[in-house]
């Protein structure tokens, strides 16, 4: 079956599907596999239904899923763990890193040939490099890699499987004694998409940024940060589809703490898109959040920001956003939740997709995620999240319209064991 340009245009568009993003619950004591150096294996598997598997706008289609998580962390040790204790004897050490691999198999149980046809392997990887991490001058390099899943948003035997690869190299000037530090920072982004259909929107970011900040007092401090981007189309067909940028942003902000309790993290500045082609972006930006620590093992945060990025297939998005979140632990219990609503308007969009160059979404999104620590290294969870896209864009594109509107819940339930 041939997926119409205009339908994988639109699908891409919107949300993103499987990832591994999750931070291990609970971590064993680890296999030793040199001196100064730990291997922390851990296992899981869950267990639940998505209740909208193409993310489509009218008639979802159900199924029940399982999901096998196996995840490795390998980390350079210090203290009674390894060789790496010269810190206990004064001495800061001079290299760290940690390297992980995180995979994720989604399998679909169901009699529907299109629904099976979905399952498939999420991978994440990640490695960190530090030279000299508590020295004036230090130097940093961190990679990570995911591939993430998705079915495309109408019933196909194919995914819109991406593969993502961020490298960033930083150095850091933080003097001993001073209350103000610098860094720069290097970032490269690989965005690729597997399908032939898609390679329309595989691209390229390169973004170089400035930082330093001044540490006020105890508990304030506040920063200036620039960066200025190029980002372009990557082969020949997205180099002709979409139109490259050298995006300028500044901002200063400040962390603060009102009381023990209250925090504040605020940030203003302005940005600007430079697109070489079509709709461009000039704006401010901003972000507050505020944070309240109404118990000792719970604490409330709020959060609205405005702000530009780069778009897959159109120049650019645009987002008024607010998030409310909530973290709580009781015991062995450890309870998160988060509600989202966004203002997303997409500008720039290709004509080839067929629905106009201009795209405006309302997206409401929620989570809640409960685990329960059964042991130091095995622990139960439970999540659910809901997504829910309005939007009154329609893709056209060989003869069919496709609305990427859609709701979407999915609950899962696990346990999780660590080596």
């Amino acid at each position: 079956m041939k997926i119409p340009f205009g339908a994988v245009a639109a699908a891409v568009l919107g949300l993103s599907g499987n990832a591994i993003a999750q931070d291990a619950i609970v971590e064993g004591p680890g296999v030793k596999v040199s001196e100064g150096t730990v291997l922390h294996p851990s296992v899981g598997v869950q267990t639940g239904v998505i209740s909208n598997v193409f993310y489509e706008d009218t008639n979802p289609t159900a199924s029940p899923v399982v999901q096998l998580l196996a995840k490795f962390a390998l980390a350079s040790t210090t203290g009674e763990e390894g060789e790496l204790d010269s810190e206990s004897r004064g001495d800061p050490p001079s290299v760290e890193f940690r390297a992980g691999l995180d995979l994720l198999y989604a399998e679909y149980l169901s009699s529907n040939s299109s629904v099976t046809a979905q399952r498939d392997l999420a991978v994440g990887g990640r490695l960190h490099l530090g030279l000299l991490p508590k020295s004036t001058v230090s130097f940093a390099i961190d990679d990570s890699f995911n591939r993430s899943t998705r079915p495309t948003n109408f019933e196909s035997e194919r995914n819109l499987d991406r593969d993502i690869n961020l490298i960033k190299a930083q150095v850091k000037y933080r003097p001993s004694g001073r209350s103000i530090s610098a860094g720069l920072s290097f970032r490269n982004t690989i965005d690729i998409f597997e399908s032939s259909g898609s390679q329309f929107a595989n691209r390229m970011k390169n973004i170089l940024g400035a930082r330093v900040d001044w540490k006020f007092l105890p508990i304030t401090r506040f920063f200036v940060e620039a960066s200025y981007g190029l980002i372009s189309g990557l082969g020949e067909e997205a180099t002709t589809y979409k139109s490259s940028s050298t995006p300028l942003r500044g901002v200063i902000g400040t962390d603060t703490a009102i009381t023990e309790t209250t925090t504040i993290r605020t940030k203003a500045g302005y940005g600007v898109g430079f697109y070489a082609g079509g709709e461009d972006y000039s704006g401010i930006l901003f972000a507050l959040e505020v944070g309240y620590r109404y118990s000792p093992m719970g604490r409330f945060t709020v959060e609205y920001s405005k702000d530009f990025k780069d778009s897959i297939n159109g120049n650019f998005y645009g987002e008024h956003a607010i998030k409310v979140g909530v973290d709580q632990q009781l015991d062995k219990v450890s309870l998160a939740a988060i509600a989202a609503t966004r203002l997303r308007g997409y500008r720039g969009i290709n004509s080839i997709v067929g629905g106009g160059p201009t795209r405006d979404d309302l997206i409401v999104s929620a989570g809640l995620r409960a685990s329960y620590v059964i042991q130091d290294w095995l622990a139960m969870t439970a999540e659910v999240d809901t997504a829910i896209v309005s939007t009154e864009y329609l893709s056209v594109s060989e003869g069919l319209a496709d609305d990427p509107s859609y709701v979407r819940h999915q609950v899962l339930a696990g346990i999780s064991a660590a080596f």
